[in-house]
């Protein structure tokens, strides 16, 4: 008895101290879709019907649109929003997207207050076309519109009143667009697919490295190539760095690429950094080594530790801070002139 007992206190213990869920409807009913309507726009034409059974058991609202113009354009669906999303962590959306004309669009998200507040999100990479599909859209990092009159504080989720959910379209475009669903809720954000990042383009790159060192970025094929040389003896750092695009990471648990490498006698192996816009590095331990054939590497953020020359304030790796990311070499090399090369490709961060 005295055991139940105990296992039914650690139980309530636990139930009570759970974080209440929150799930707030963008617009009505509980999948958020009634009386959504589309906020019209230039150059854009658009027809919103409510079609029943579309996803399986869900009714989904859908847009059929054509958009003329090279113009950026913000195809929404607006609605009340029906609660208040205080505490929410992402908007959950499942969603179906066909285009018979036009490139990739985002998904963006934008918010109202009724003190004339206005806050806004796009998602980093271009939402997939094909059949009905969840997206989940951190809440994290949502910024200020241009003509928002709260320009420096945080959303305050009390005075959110309206909302816009849709596509921002860049060029003509012509298809259609269905939600099935789309609430706010406390949820943790868990991407659903691996976060692809530009690589192959020697304007994404920078090289880093010590004044007697040599390195330079060439494209090959698919693969980005560093060709490296530097003074044996000493210490050298030759390192090139991948501009990071905008990006919510928030969710993802690690760096992945695919590599090869001839790293010189000496070297330990890749210095592969995530470096804040604080110039706070953070480094990839223990360091991938070297390979003659292709090798893919998942590096976890928990593998990653602050390089002993740098600083940071909080002494910890803030994903929504990283700038760039570096994948090269450094170290004493036991030869009097030392040289490599490093080729990378496929660079991504997986959830």
């Amino acid at each position: 008895m005295k055991r139940c007992a105990l296992i039914l206190l650690v139980i309530a213990c636990r139930t009570a101290s759970a974080e209440p869920s929150v799930t707030v409807p963008l617009g009505g009913g509980s999948d958020g879709i009634l009386g959504l309507d589309w906020a019209r726009v230039a150059c854009v034409e658009a027809s919103v019907n409510l079609v029943k059974g579309a996803d399986g058991r869900r009714s989904a609202v859908k847009v059929a649109f054509k958009k003329t113009g090279d113009e950026r354009r913000f195809l929404a669906l607006e609605s009340v929003v029906q609660g208040n999303p205080g505490g929410s962590k992402v908007l959950a959306v499942r969603y179906r997207l066909a285009l018979t004309e036009g490139k990739a669009v985002r998904a963006a998200l934008l918010l109202f207050q009724s003190d004339g507040g206005a806050w806004f999100k796009t998602t980093a990479q271009p939402i997939a076309v094909g059949g009905f599909q969840d997206l989940r859209m951190s809440l994290k990092s949502l910024r200020p519109t241009a003509f928002s009159t709260d320009r420096e504080g945080e959303v305050k989720w009390d005075k959110v009143d309206r909302a816009c959910f849709g596509l921002v379209i860049d060029g003509p475009a012509k298809g259609t667009f269905e939600l099935s669903r789309v609430v706010f809720t406390n949820e943790p954000y868990r991407p659903t697919q691996a976060l692809k990042i530009a690589y192959a383009d020697k304007a994404l790159w920078r090289v880093s490295k010590d004044k007697a060192a040599k390195g330079e970025v060439t494209i090959d094929g698919s693969a980005v190539r560093f060709d490296f040389s530097f003074p044996g003896g000493r210490h050298m750092f030759d390192i090139p760095h991948l501009r990071m695009p905008e990006a919510e990471l928030d969710g993802y648990t690690g760096l992945r690429f695919t590599y090869k490498a001839d790293v010189p006698d000496g070297i330990k192996g890749l210095l592969v950094m995530l470096c804040e816009r604080g110039r706070a590095q953070y480094c990839a331990e223990p360091p991938p080594q070297s390979s003659a054939k292709w090798k893919t590497v998942t590096i976890p953020f928990t593998s990653f530790k602050r390089g002993s020359w740098t600083k940071d304030e909080n002494n910890r790796l803030d994903l929504d801070a990283i700038a760039n990311i570096g994948i090269g070499v450094h170290g004493t090399a036991k030869a009097g002139h030392a040289k490599g090369f490093v080729m990378v490709k496929d660079v991504q961060f997986v959830p």
